[in-house]
């Protein structure tokens, strides 16, 4: 993905809109059968990017550092990756979001985040069902608090349908339904994080959407206000990193970049 270092368009949020520099490539991911990373999400434990590739590709998880250097190469057991589409964290846990493919009812996989020697994981996993017999295909997911975040990716419109469900206690196994909560006002929408200062939603035109958190931090007020528009380049991920104030992205492909855009 190459982000552009255009500032954020003015709006009624503008004076919330954070400011990232110019686009930076910090370095090249080389780990043997990559090629199609579909989401990343930063560490808490380690400083690193965690990432997964998506339908047809090995149960694992990947960790590499800023500069694109393998810290670990990891089999989650217990997993089927039937479409992963994004990975998340949340509760000193790594989320995996099996939510591609038009479906009714989708997955998800959670465990604690490893240490970078692991070789392995045992993955727990429940069954989310969206409300009303809908069927969506999605590929963004984000956790806030104890509330994980599914956005659809709809081909027609300029809208993707946000889903809310609880993950307090939830037990492997179980079953939970997922229940709109709003809507962002962009398309084909393929990556979703939350930071300290909102959440954003990107897609693969390079259009991104930053929404502000209000004094709330709820993501359904944040959803009512006007979100702060981002220019972005191709790709699929984004991920908000928390030890250096940077937003990144790995790329799809055999030997993947490492993007990274700092706030300024």
């Amino acid at each position: 993905m190459a982000l552009a270092g255009a500032p954020l368009l003015a709006t009624s949020a503008s004076a919330a809109c954070p400011r990232f520099g110019p686009d930076h490539v910090a370095g090249i991911v080389h780990i043997a059968g990559i090629n199609e990373i579909s989401g990343v999400v930063a560490g808490r434990r380690w400083d690193v990017l965690w990432a997964e590739e998506d339908s047809g590709n090995p149960e694992r998880v990947y960790a590499v550092s800023p500069t694109g250097r393998t810290k670990a190469n990891i089999l989650v057991k217990r997993s089927t990756n039937h479409d992963w589409e994004d990975i998340a964290y949340g509760g000193g846990k790594i989320w995996l979001g099996d939510i591609g493919s038009r479906r009714s009812v989708v997955q998800v996989y959670w465990f604690p985040e490893p240490r970078l020697s692991a070789r392995a994981v045992i993955a727990k996993h429940a069954d989310l069902r969206y409300e009303a017999g809908a069927t969506h295909n999605a590929e963004a997911m984000f956790i806030v608090g104890t509330h994980l975040y599914v956005v659809t990716k709809e081909r027609s419109g300029w809208e993707g349908f946000v889903y809310r469900v609880s993950i307090r206690g939830l037990r492997s196994g179980g079953a939970r339904t997922l229940r709109r909560v709003g809507r962002v006002t962009i398309g084909n929408v393929t990556g979703a994080d939350a930071g300290a200062h909102g959440f954003i939603v990107r897609n693969l035109s390079g259009t991104s959407q930053f929404y502000p958190w209000r004094s709330s931090r709820s993501v359904t007020d944040a959803l009512r206000g006007a979100p702060c528009d981002l220019t972005v380049g191709r790709g699929e991920s984004i991920a908000f990193s928390g030890w250096n104030r940077r937003l990144y992205s790995i790329s799809e492909g055999t030997n993947p970049a490492v993007r990274y855009v700092a706030r300024r």
